[in-house]
């Protein structure tokens, strides 16, 4: 493994001697104490499943006409006696070029969508991934994307008895002075099972907002999902919210709720926050409400601070992790990165 991520490593350096910029970065997450009903541990590494998409380690290299990028994450392997059970696995293999201006082509793992929180960046729905094909063009405030994701080691398109045309995903968009318009098509089982939505994203004041509505079709419109989020600043003070209601058509008393709300102060290089709806633990994921019929709650806090020491960034905090008719989880999470 090393030898693998020191040749990666010598070829973006080789790379950045042609105009690229190269970046990387280390992120490590652990917990210094986890009590649940009468047991307690401490000092352990690990990482909650809910983040199963952000890496231990990643490596991106771009410039004017080309870049590529790779990670390496946490994962399950069948056999681990050999390492101890360390447990890792490479993914995120990208690379793009752009022949002309405005035109991109993409390879490898492919995400495109609507308009993305970013207090968590992994809870909108509109943004679909996947490893395929994709081009792209963008001029004039104009913008499309189109890409083709099989996934990996299958075929976007295969003909045995019948005919199977893996995921497909289209993306328009337009920005001009009213703000960004978006919409999105993303088509699977051979244009079976439908996901498709629009999205809108603007400032006003200072105060940056965006509004995404998708709708989900197999054999019927099943289900209905609204994405609501903004975020500003003011003397120091941040703030931002996150809202997704989603109904279920077929059944609206399955109508439930999605929340994540963030606020911090920033003083003497440190940042003090407040997180509500983070991923917990053991499955455990945000701030979830059932309401009408299913009354079931899911709900995460966490208090903390985070800072930097020369390059490198902490961040540690007090976490509650609670489902209705089960024990509180109480953890207190750490997470230490390097970037460069």
């Amino acid at each position: 493994m090393k030898k693998i991520v020191g040749i990666l490593l010598a070829g973006a350096m080789a790379f950045s001697a042609f105009a690229a910029d190269v970046n990387a970065k280390v992120q490590l997450e652990g917990e210094l104490l986890n009590f649940c009903d009468g047991n307690i541990s401490a000092f352990s590494i690990n990482k909650p499943a809910a983040q199963h998409w952000n890496p231990l380690f990643n490596v991106a290299v771009n410039g004017d006409r080309a870049g590529a990028e790779f990670a390496v994450f946490t994962g399950n392997i069948e056999d681990v006696s050999w390492n101890k059970g360390f447990q890792v696995a490479v993914n995120r293999f990208k690379l793009w070029m752009s022949p002309i201006d405005g035109l991109k082509l993409n390879f490898g793992l492919i995400g495109t969508g609507l308009n993305q929180e970013s207090i968590l960046y992994s809870k909108s729905e509109s943004n679909p991934e996947g490893y395929g094909y994709g081009v792209s063009y963008a001029a004039n405030g104009f913008g499309i994307d189109l890409a083709f994701l099989p996934g990996w080691g299958t075929a976007w398109f295969t003909k045995v008895d019948d005919s199977v045309v893996n995921e497909t995903v289209l993306k328009v968009e337009y920005a001009a002075d009213f703000g960004k318009i978006n919409a999105l098509l993303d088509a699977k089982e051979t244009f079976k099972d439908l996901k498709f939505g629009v999205g809108y994203s603007n400032t006003f004041g200072g105060i940056n907002m965006f509004a995404n509505v998708l709708g989900y079709y197999k054999d019927d419109f099943n289900k209905l999902r609204v994405e609501l989020f903004a975020k500003g600043n003011a003397s120091g003070f941040g703030w931002a919210v996150f809202l997704a209601p989603n109904i279920n058509l077929g059944d609206v008393t399955t109508i439930d709720l999605q929340m994540i709300a963030k606020a911090d102060y920033s003083f003497n290089g440190l940042n003090a926050y407040v997180l509500v709806g983070g991923d917990g633990l053991n499955g455990r994921q945000g701030v979830k409400i059932g309401l009408v019929k299913d009354k079931s709650l899911t709900f995460t806090v966490k208090p903390g601070i985070s800072g930097n020491i020369g390059g490198a960034s902490w961040d540690v905090g007090v976490q509650f992790d609670y489902v209705k008719k089960s024990p509180i989880l109480i953890t207190v999470p750490i997470a230490l990165s390097m970037g460069w």
